[in-house]
Formats: structure tokens, sequence, C-alpha cells
């Protein structure tokens, strides 16, 4: 049977739980309240919010009303960035990367293509996420235990190596590294390599911090492979002054 009644628009959707359960639109009447799933933006709507705020410039939304067998908590985060999310089970693992709501929550400035999902189940056990992995439901990675199961966003750095084009992904889990730590990381035992961003081919010093560029993309070089430029600018009007120097190392 379905129920219709008018709200004003400064209804909190809490209060529309409440106006459910009287009503009985779900035959159970153990369920204390009701969650409403927002089918455009693939996110449970919060409590408090109220229909005019949910709406926003939209004339109307399309809303699932769930029960609590339907949702479950999980923690996103991102560096120190920590977010507890109530979602529904059936939705895929991707819907984390997917979904701008949560990305913002997170102040996650990156493009979620760059980006890789770790399930952490506990500190010694962690799994990095395929893309396989990614289509499954979030019920899957759900334990019977109480523990809140824990998705933490990576970022995604590639390295190519120069001699044969071999491609190396590493997860971060922040940007706050130096690109000596990168290499540590790459497990590459041979000192005399360097990296170079791949947009630019220029040699990056090994105090380069990953925080002060852009770059997702490295390629892996040798000493023997690099050159030094030597740019030395002059100006006419300035003959009576030293002129500088400035030495890069490129490809």
């Amino acid at each position: 049977e379905t129920q219709s009644q008018y709200f004003n628009p400064i209804t909190t959707w809490k209060q529309i739980s409440l106006w459910s359960k009287i009503l009985g639109i779900k035959s159970d009447k153990t369920i204390d309240s009701y969650n409403f799933w927002h089918l455009e933006q693939q996110n449970i709507i919060d409590d408090n919010q109220t229909i005019s705020s949910t709406l926003g410039q939209a004339e109307s939304i399309n809303v699932d009303i769930l029960n609590g067998d339907d949702v479950v908590d999980i923690i996103l985060s991102y560096d120190n960035n920590i977010q507890m999310i109530h979602i529904l089970k059936s939705c895929s693992v991707q819907n984390l990367l997917n979904n701008p709501k949560y990305l913002n929550q997170l102040n996650l400035k990156i493009s979620p293509q760059d980006c890789c999902l770790v399930c952490i189940l506990d500190e010694s056990k962690k799994q990095t996420l395929n893309s396989l992995d990614m289509e499954n439901p979030i019920s899957d990675y759900v334990s019977d235990s109480k523990k809140l199961i824990h998705f933490q966003i990576c970022i995604l750095i590639h390295i190519i190596q120069y001699d044969h084009q071999n491609e190396l992904s590493i997860s971060i889990s922040h940007r706050n590294i130096t690109v000596k730590q990168l290499l540590e990381m790459s497990k590459i035992k041979d000192v005399h390599t360097y990296l170079a961003s791949y947009k630019t081919e220029m040699i990056l010093s090994e105090n380069t911090n990953l925080f002060m560029i852009n770059d997702m993309k490295f390629i892996l070089v040798k000493q023997h492979q690099t050159c030094l430029i030597s740019i030395n600018p002059l100006d006419p009007g300035d003959a009576h002054m030293r002129p500088g120097i400035l030495r890069t190392e490129y490809l």
C-alpha cells in the first residue's frame, strides 16, 4: 500500500523516518528507524538534512527507503583524514572512489583514476584491491565481528623503466614523501638510478617532495642515460654583472 504525505521543506529526514515508522510503510514493526538512499548521488541521506537542502536546485529526486539490515558503517580514510560512512551493503566498492561527496569530505584533490583502495582488516593484514575486487559489493568485506571495515584511499604512482619500458606501480598513503623514499619503496638496489618527471623529462633531486609537484608518473633512468644542460642568461644592460648559470639534468 502506498502512503502519501505533504511535508514542509524544512522537514528533516529523521522526522520523515519517524512518520514512516508510525504509518507502517514497512510491515516489520520492529524497525526503529529508516535510512534513505539518494539514487542519483548514490549515498545515504543524512538524518539531519532537510528536504530543501537535499533537493538543492532539482525539482525532484528519487529516494529508496531502507531498513537497518540493508546498510553498514565503514571507515574511509585518506592521509590523516578519516570519515565514518553509512552505506548500502550491496553497493560496489568502486562507489567509494566514484562518489564526489566522500572525496570532498576527505579533502582529496586528486583524480580517482590516480587512486586505489586498500582494505585494512588489521594493521598486519592489508589487501590492495584490484579492478575485479572493486566490482564486489561492500558486504563481501564485512566481517561477522563488530569491528568496522576500513578502506584506505592510496595514490598510485607509476614508474616506467627507461631501458625496457616496464611499468612499476607503487601505492602511497600520502604525498608527503621524497623522491629518495619513493626509490627506496620501489626496491631498486642500483644506487646510480634517478627519477625523472614523465612530463618534462627533468631529473628530480632526491630531496624533492611529491607534495610540491603534481606528477603521478615518473621515468626511472640510470646515470649514463642523463645529460647536464647549462643555461647562461645574458642581459646586455648588465654587462658589468657576472651572469648566473642554471644547470639542470635531463634525459
